[in-house]
């Protein structure tokens, strides 16, 4: 593949990446031996050097990190590194340079000495390859830098170590043992010579049972098989660093960081090498429990960021559907029943009650849907679910029913637990397909400690008793990768155009303070494990159905409508003047502060999300001017976290977008001697005695 460097674009500007920097990201994407070099060399520090514009080099952050500098006080210039490195390796290093330049076979590849920060020496590999045009001339170097110090250290002190006692093997072993490392010295016939007590400690060894055995016989079969490859190299006389996993004296697999150390005779022959390894084993397990930490600190925020998303998605959509919906509403009370036209306002309010149910699973994903909380038994909600159940799912799959008797209530919206038994059941159906299966529902209580609310959910829940329904099946099953991403929005295993699906499933369940947990394998089926914290109280009982109140006659009054979008503020303003009210409109807190010092008014119907004063603090500032100023709060957020905001403050009612028609308390001239306190009121809904 070319490597030609495109420089039709011109220069960079100041604010720019470093043009460098781009170049390389560009080479990683077509050229493949680019990415495996960097990929090889990705714990190092890179450069990367412009041969036409010899001035200009780009450093890596680790780069300079490598010896103790701040990455962002030293500039991308070749020049930048040349006072740290030793006089006599730059003459080696350029002498190289020049070589591989005009040979490409001739390797870029020393061990060179830098000074450190603090004054002491680093000694660092420092490799690359020279990026050529298509006439072969080299254009750019690419390197990287790799730390070598702490072995350098180590070798060296070996090296000395060996050479001052070498005829004191005791006194050579007194140094070796107090070292962490496991070392080993091995003849050109791999046996040993020698081996300290870390070595011996790891095999599980005596020096009398190392002493004079073969490598093989010592390491076992596996270990050997997975290090020859680097031994024979080492025999070659060439020094090596690798990391791999040997067994120890237990049995278990280690990770461990090897360097061989070939010795040299007078003449250059090979007569043995040395084994340096460390254990890296727990900091390998360290690494991989920050990852995992990592990745669960940001699953909660992608989930917040998703959910904020949906939510304000569903908040502006819902604004249009009250205009959709009051409009068409309006229009139906102005018409005869045998119109013609009643069909198609039927269709409309069909087709936008749909998109209404839409934006009920985005606020269910976000955790902000429109729950009704009570005490709800769990079995007795499932058993009236079973006819809709079987409607639900194939022919050829059967329903299994295993219910824990005396289960203990949840606190929880009766419609929102309907919605996730009737997702997870016709899930289950889809994964069972057309073939004949089974799905069971069980329902229980158990108790859970705080690690296992953590396997299962992203938000921080107490240890303690929840009830819990499973929803079982024996369809095809998912691997780990579709459990990972099976509560993502649209996510699906089928076809597309599915909607949020199991997404707002997992939207109600946190919004319920819950957790809910997927067993899958593929071929063996799937069960979905939700779980709701128990509350202590009895289920509440269903209330006897009301009966209807005669239609009373319209009210008056002056109403101040507040809402920055103008399709509500016109179906409000249409519905309540219908009903004798007089309306003045607002387009925001700011304005409708100002129109309320003015008027006189009986009651304000006020939006929750408004630009300049939102719902909360316009409340205030009209409280203050009127303490016993009735006030209606709109939103298309559930009642309970938006009423929340206005706790002890004393809402006259709440109107949740979007309705085919406009709740509304009556604000004034309401008949206290109304038994229920309730009577017809704007828009065909009711008005409360408050």
């Amino acid at each position: 593949m070319s490597r030609e460097i495109d420089e039709a674009s011109g220069d960079p500007q100041p604010d720019d990446p470093h043009y460098l920097k781009n170049e390389l990201y560009q080479l990683v994407r077509e050229d493949d031996s680019i990415f495996e070099f960097l990929q090889n060399g990705s714990l190092d520090g890179l450069w990367y050097w412009d041969l036409e514009k010899p001035e200009e080099e780009w450093l890596s952050p680790r780069f300079w990190q490598v010896f103790g500098f701040d990455p962002s006080a030293h500039p991308h210039r070749s020049d930048a590194w040349r006072h740290m490195i030793h006089p006599e390796d730059l003459e080696v290093t350029l002498e190289n340079f020049h070589k591989h330049c005009e040979d490409p076979n001739h390797p870029y590849d020393q061990v060179v000495r830098y000074k450190h920060k603090s004054g002491s020496t680093a000694w660092v590999r420092c490799r690359g390859i020279a990026i050529r045009d298509e006439s072969g001339k080299p254009i750019r170097m690419l390197g990287a830098h790799t730390e070598l110090t702490a072995l350098k250290e180590a070798e060296q002190a070996l090296q000395e170590a060996h050479d001052e006692l070498e005829h004191t093997t005791e006194q050579y072993r007194l140094v070796t043992d107090a070292m962490p490392a496991l070392i080993a010295y091995v003849d050109p016939q791999r046996r040993y010579r020698f081996a300290n007590k870390a070595y011996e400690d790891w095999y599980g060894l005596t020096t009398a049972e190392i002493i004079g055995r073969e490598a093989r016989e010592v390491m076992g079969e596996e270990t050997y098989g997975a290090l020859s490859e680097h031994i024979d190299r080492a025999l070659d006389g060439e020094s090596v660093m690798v990391e791999s996993q040997i067994r120890d004296r237990t049995g278990n697999l280690r990770v461990a960081e090897t360097r061989y150390l070939p010795q040299l005779d007078p003449e250059g022959a090979v007569i043995g090498y040395f084994g340096l390894a460390v254990d890296v084993t727990e900091r390998k397990h360290a690494e991989e429990e920050r990852v995992s930490i990592d990745k669960k600190l940001q699953e909660p925020q992608k989930l917040e960021s998703l959910g904020l998303l949906a939510g304000g998605i569903s908040h502006d959509f819902n604004n249009l559907l009250t205009g959709i919906l009051g409009n068409a509403s309006i229009c139906r009370m102005e018409l005869p029943n045998d119109a013609p036209v009643i069909r198609y306002l039927e269709d409309i309010e069909s087709t936008a009650g749909h998109a209404a149910d839409l934006c009920n699973q985005l606020l269910a994903y976000s955790g902000r849907g429109r729950f009704v909380i009570e005490n709800i038994d769990l079995n007795t909600l499932v058993d009236n679910m079973t006819h809709l159940l079987q409607l639900s799912i194939g022919k050829s799959v059967t329903l299994r029913f295993d219910r824990t008797p005396d289960l203990p209530a949840i606190k929880a919206d009766a419609s929102q637990m309907r919605q996730i038994v009737l997702n997870l059941v016709i899930n289950a159906s889809e994964a069972i397909g057309n073939r004949p299966g089974m799905i069971a529902l069980r329902t229980g209580e158990m108790s859970v400690d705080e690690q296992y609310l953590t396997d299962v959910s992203t938000d921080p829940l107490p240890a303690g008793d929840y009830v819990y329904l499973e929803v079982s099946d024996d369809g095809s099953g998912m691997d780990d990768e579709a459990v990972a991403k099976i509560f993502d929005p649209f996510f699906t295993t089928k076809f597309t155009g599915r909607g949020p699906g199991l997404a707002a499933v997992m939207g109600i369940v946190r919004g319920h303070r819950g957790a809910i947990r997927v067993y899958s394998e593929p071929g063996k089926g799937s069960t979905f494990k939700m779980l709701l914290p128990r509350s202590d109280e009895a289920p509440k009982e269903a209330a006897p159905r009301a009966a209807e109140t005669e239609p009373q006659p319209a009210l008056g009054g002056t109403l101040l409508v507040v809402d920055d979008e103008e399709t509500v503020r016109k179906v409000a303003q249409r519905a309540l003047e219908g009903h004798g009210f007089d309306v003045v409109l607002a387009t925001d807190g700011e304005e409708a502060i100002e129109k309320f010092k003015d008027g006189d008014f009986i009651a304000v119907v006020l939006d929750l999300t408004m630009p300049r004063r939102d719902g909360v603090e316009t409340f205030r500032e009209m409280r203050k001017m009127a303490p016993d100023l009735r006030v209606l709060l709109m939103s298309g957020f559930n009642e309970q976290e938006a009423v929340s905001r206005f706790t002890g403050r004393g809402l006259a009612s709440f109107i949740q977008k979007p309705s085919e028609t406009i709740r509304s308390r009556r604000a004034a001239g309401e008949d206290p001697s109304d038994p229920e306190g309730l009577s017809p009121g704007p828009l065909g809904l009711c008005t409360e005695n408050s």
